[in-house]
């Protein structure tokens, strides 16, 4: 009888027939039952699972089945809906906190408050963390206050950060903004701090403005139209649902920097959240990024609800505090404001908030816009020019990011009074400066120091200065690269060629093995390359991208700009920003070829060949022109040589439909031409 319903419950797995299937499995059949698949063996469990058929697997577990991974599983049946397996899986001993995503995580979505209570008593932890976040961010985010109160009862830490992008965002500050009144009530029972400040937060504008609220409601109704046009077969009825839910502007997130709870309360009229916190002791005076305080946020909304309940509070006008007043002044170079500032017992060393000038000081801000007579005061009175503008160490995943985005998402970059009066070509407050105490060793965040700073911009007279006051020439920045380099790819001529006077070092490689020759041969500067080769530059150094001078040379091309729709027609490669966009164009051959030359009659080797076994020729053939490629030819460049796939160059132009490069390169093969154009296969050792 057993083994024949186990053939039942087989033939009712094969038909998906989950009524006969259950039948089976109550009449006696093997839960654990063993079939072969094209995998091999594997349990009935384990196929169901593979082949996504979550009721036939629901129905195994209730029989019986052995599991493996019962906290895998757990979390399964939670997404799944399948709650009333969750007692059963946790008495056969599910994991509650395994180390991937908390069954908490996955149990919030449900709004299922008994089922949360069933694994907190089980022992979840409510603040195992589940990839960037936390089941308290998640019950926020899905608006389950009463959920978010269970985590809190179970000992969920109410200042425990989200980490969106390695971004820390405490919970406070999105139940604040998303108007959960008994959370951020909560929240603050259970010991959150009311003045923590956000860094970066981004906003659900569904849930934030009423445009989003319109934009979601809006989009919500087009789905449900979407739905019943596809189920009626109403062709039109579907098109415009779709162009609907296209067009539905208002649900782009929210960006935030540097935004307490009051603030974002004020933003976006929470005013019964505001009461809680100003009730908690948060600071109403506090300003963010735009120099907002939430007084400023109230007048700007007209929120006169708002407005009320800042009197209650004693906030009834614009508050300008002592130390705005000097890193206004010290800003816009008004030395008599600055002194009757100071003369108001304002911090010499002040920070200031806003986002573009965030931590500066007003030492900073001074020389940063060129005020030398306040810089000259400031100093006079006992303000530190060694202080930059970051006051905690910036994190290593941050650095390695792109300078704009590390602004972007609210880091500064360290930055002394020194560095940002070299970065702006002011003399003078660089001179005032280190006479002042300045120290000209000092490096930022990334590594970079006021002489490599100023290098960068091609500020020559800066730079001169900072050597004689005894700056290394020989300092590197984060990629390894010396002042040189930098004047040399910058294209900074005079610059260049005054460290090259000096003595620079020209034969250092940078962190990817770049050369002043490679940066100078990149930019077709012709003045510099012979000057490098007269001094013996290496001429066949192979870099990294396996290029070398003389191929960088003649791949040499210049970036340009241009609106989206409008890219040039000869662009090698685009790149879409949305601080603008970029398209890399060839320079012309009037300017390649001299340097081709140059290191042809240098001694630059054209069949010098790459660990790929590709020459010079090889790697320029499907972009160079013509008479930058007769140029390697006449140079003695071998025809027959094969990269690693077996190819040639002829082969490589009839890859890339160079048809005018191919029957250049037949003219100069002969009679192997047909021969050099068809790939073969190489063993390894015999690639060349």
């Amino acid at each position: 009888m057993s083994q024949e319903c186990d053939y039942q419950l087989i033939d009712a797995f094969e038909a998906q027939d989950l009524e006969a299937f259950k039948a089976a499995l109550a009449a006696g059949a093997n839960p654990n039952l063993i079939v072969m698949t094209v995998e091999g063996e594997r349990s009935l469990f384990q196929v169901a699972k593979r082949y996504s058929l979550p009721l036939m697997k629901h129905a195994l577990i209730e029989a019986g089945a052995e599991i493996s991974d019962l906290h895998d599983e757990l979390r399964a049946v939670i997404n799944e809906e399948a709650l009333h397996l969750v007692p059963l899986l946790l008495a056969k001993g599910a994991d509650v906190n395994a180390t991937d995503i908390s069954p908490l995580y996955d149990a919030v979505v449900t709004g299922d408050t008994s089922l949360i209570q069933l694994l907190l008593e089980a022992g979840a932890d409510p603040n195992l963390r589940a990839g960037h976040a936390k089941p308290l961010f998640r019950a926020i985010e899905e608006s389950q206050p009463e959920i978010a109160l269970q985590f809190l009862a179970a000992g969920a830490n109410p200042n425990a950060e989200n980490h969106p992008y390695n971004i820390p965002t405490p919970p406070i500050a999105f139940a604040t903004a998303y108007g959960e009144t008994q959370i951020v009530q909560a929240l603050l029972a259970a010991g959150a701090d009311a003045n923590v400040e956000v860094k970066v937060i981004e906003l659900d504008s569904g849930r934030t403005t009423q445009q989003g609220a319109d934009a979601l409601h809006t989009i919500n109704a087009a789905y449900e139209a979407l739905a019943k046009a596809t189920e009626s077969g109403d062709e039109t009825g579907v098109k415009k649902a779709l162009d609907c839910i296209t067009q539905t502007k208002g649900l782009e997130p929210i960006p935030l920097f540097y935004k307490t709870s009051v603030l974002i309360a004020a933003q976006f009229g929470r005013a019964a959240e505001l009461t809680l916190l100003l009730d908690a002791g948060a600071d109403p005076l506090r300003k963010d990024a735009e120099g907002f305080s939430a007084y400023d946020w109230a007048v700007q909304n007209n929120d006169q609800t708002m407005l009320a309940v800042l009197a209650q509070f004693g906030i009834d006008t614009p508050h300008v505090s002592s130390e705005e007043r000097l890193l206004n002044a010290a800003e816009v170079g008004d030395l008599e404001r600055v002194k009757q500032a100071l003369a108001q017992k304002a911090d010499l060393n002040a920070r200031d908030f806003r986002k573009t000038t965030k931590n500066k000081t007003p030492l900073m801000l001074a020389a940063m816009n060129g005020h030398v007579a306040i810089v000259e005061h400031l100093l006079q009175i006992g303000a530190d020019p060694n202080l930059s503008d970051v006051i905690e160490p910036m994190p290593e995943w941050v650095k390695e990011r792109r300078l704009d985005h590390i602004e972007e998402i609210g880091y500064q970059l360290g930055r002394t009074s020194l560095m940002l009066a070299a970065i702006e070509n002011h003399l003078t407050i660089v001179k005032v400066l280190i006479k002042g105490g300045a120290d000209i060793c000092l490096m930022d965040e990334l590594g970079y120091t006021a002489l490599i700073l100023a290098s960068e911009r091609g500020h020559l007279a800066i730079v001169q200065y900072l050597l004689d006051q005894g700056a290394d020439i020989e300092q590197k920045d984060r990629s390894g690269s010396t002042p040189v380099m930098i004047a040399i790819h910058r294209d900074h001529q005079e610059l260049a060629q005054f460290l090259l006077d000096a003595g620079a070092d020209i034969h250092g490689k940078n962190q990817v093995g770049y050369t002043c020759l490679i940066y100078a041969a990149l930019n077709c500067n012709l003045p510099l390359v012979q000057q490098l080769l007269a001094q013996q530059a290496e001429v066949n150094v192979l870099i990294s991208y396996s290029r070398t001078p003389l191929i960088c040379a003649a791949r040499a091309d210049r970036c340009v700009q241009f609106e989206r729709g409008s890219e040039p027609a000869a662009a090698r490669r685009v790149e879409y920003r949305k601080e603008g966009n970029t398209a890399w164009i060839a320079l012309p051959d009037s300017q390649i070829l001299p340097i081709v030359d140059a290191l042809l009659n240098a001694g630059a080797d054209p069949n010098l060949a790459n660990e790929e076994g590709e020459t010079a020729l090889m790697q320029v053939v499907y972009d160079a022109s013509l008479p930058v490629i007769k140029r390697f030819l006449d140079a003695g460049v071998r025809l027959d040589v094969r990269d690693q796939e077996g190819r040639t160059a002829l082969g490589s132009a009839k890859l890339y439909g160079r048809q005018d490069v191919l029957e250049l390169l037949r003219e100069y093969a002969g009679d192997r031409a047909a021969e050099l154009e068809q790939d073969i296969e190489l063993p390894e050792e015999e690639s060349e």
